[in-house]
């Protein structure tokens, strides 16, 4: 590859095989924003956080089986190395550690005093989904995959949760989303800054063909095969400010934001999904 100008020349030799998969991409992505959220929750990165104060006893618990998805409608790439909290329940929490190209997945037990992980070596791409799947009865294995807006993806971390390690397993009977671990002991936390829509939770841990099928659907879960092994489907973005309600009911209570969080509403005439 050559850059001339605003012109990016590609070996002659491999300009046929470039063209190729380039539009076969072009085709695909065109297909993805067609079917794409036009509603979402943004996050301010402030003081912005969805909670439900009830259902959630085995979510995010070290000794349970789980998954959750998020879609990532806006997604800030920054190397300051400061953690990020994506979910939350009692002292219990998933985070990513910001390193530029290296966003390191962290989870704790004690509300962030311990926080223990692994590089991972991607980034999260926005517009794509995060995926974390968890084994907690047999060899409590937390997997992270990072899915791109073209239905791929990749298994970028396969960490052994030692609850011993990352100060304990609290669980709580409360699930957030976005809000930070309180305590700032190593570097500091932060809300989450950025959109966020289709949170997914499921009370076992997914495996092989269901991965495949949750990164390769879009916004339509009603129609996947894994429908009916969710527990909680929070669409994010299509009630009125201040609800966000989970279409299975799974998770009750939800206080929606803090403060001034915004949902981006459908466009008129068009159907939020």
């Amino acid at each position: 590859w050559e850059r001339q100008g605003n012109d990016f020349m590609v070996p002659t030799a491999e300009f046929d095989d470039f063209k190729a998969l380039a539009l076969a991409r072009l085709s695909t992505v065109l297909d993805v924003a067609g079917q794409a959220a036009n509603a979402y929750i943004h996050f301010d990165g402030s003081n912005d956080y969805v909670e439900f104060t009830g259902g959630a006893s085995d979510l995010l618990d070290w000794t349970a089986d789980w998954t959750v998805g998020i879609n990532l409608v806006e997604f800030e790439v920054r190397s300051d190395g400061k953690f990020i909290t994506l979910f939350k329940s009692g002292s219990n929490a998933i985070m990513l550690r910001r390193g530029g190209s290296n966003h390191g997945l962290y989870v704790t037990g004690n509300d962030g005093q311990t926080k223990i992980g692994a590089n991972t070596w991607a980034a999260p791409n926005p517009g794509g989904k995060l995926l974390f799947t968890y084994d907690g009865t047999t060899n409590k294995r937390l997997k992270y995959y990072i899915g791109n807006i073209d239905g791929s993806y990749s298994l970028r971390a396969n960490y052994l949760v030692n609850t011993a390690n990352i100060g304990g397993n609290t669980v709580g009977t409360s699930f957030c989303i976005g809000k930070r671990v309180t305590n700032n002991a190593v570097a500091e936390s932060l809300m989450y800054h950025g959109g966020l829509n289709n949170f997914i939770y499921a009370d076992e841990a997914f495996g092989g063909p269901l991965v495949a099928e949750y990164f390769g659907v879009n916004n339509t879960y009603d129609e996947a095969s894994f429908y009916g092994d969710l527990n909680s489907w929070v669409k994010m973005g299509e009630d009125a400010y201040p609800t966000v309600t989970d279409t299975l009911g799974a998770l009750t209570g939800a206080k929606a934001l803090s403060k001034d969080c915004s949902i981006v509403p459908g466009r008129p005439g068009e159907e939020a999904v």
